[in-house]
């Protein structure tokens, strides 16, 4: 990996859960049915809860709260996970709570 000031790494995190995945959501007719993801930056401050609503919809919170799946790690591999470019254990982030939320990632927050 390429080394990213975690700082900044939690910077991309917050813009693509915020821009991205919101435009995603809202081109998209993925299920949602009020699953949540929580995204926490182990290194530095950054947190985030998702809510896949109805289809085509999100909230998002940045704040620390549970969800049915947490994703924690580094800045840096969390963003690389997020955005669909290493997969959990090679980004060192922990996946903990319902993992088939994790396997639907994708589809409930596409990369570009």
């Amino acid at each position: 990996m390429v080394a990213t000031e975690p700082a900044l790494a939690a910077d991309v995190i917050d813009e693509y859960l915020d821009v991205f995945v919101g435009l995603q959501r809202t081109l998209s007719t993925a299920p949602g049915a009020g699953e949540t993801a929580h995204v926490h930056c182990t290194d530095t401050s950054g947190e985030w809860l998702l809510e896949f609503s109805a289809p085509g919809e999100r909230i998002l919170r940045r704040e620390h709260a549970k969800g049915d799946v947490a994703f924690r790690g580094p800045a840096e591999g969390l963003m690389l996970y997020v955005w669909g470019r290493l997969p959990a254990d090679e980004a060192g982030v922990e996946i903990v709570g319902d993992t088939s939320l994790a396997a639907r990632w994708t589809e409930l927050a596409p990369a570009i």
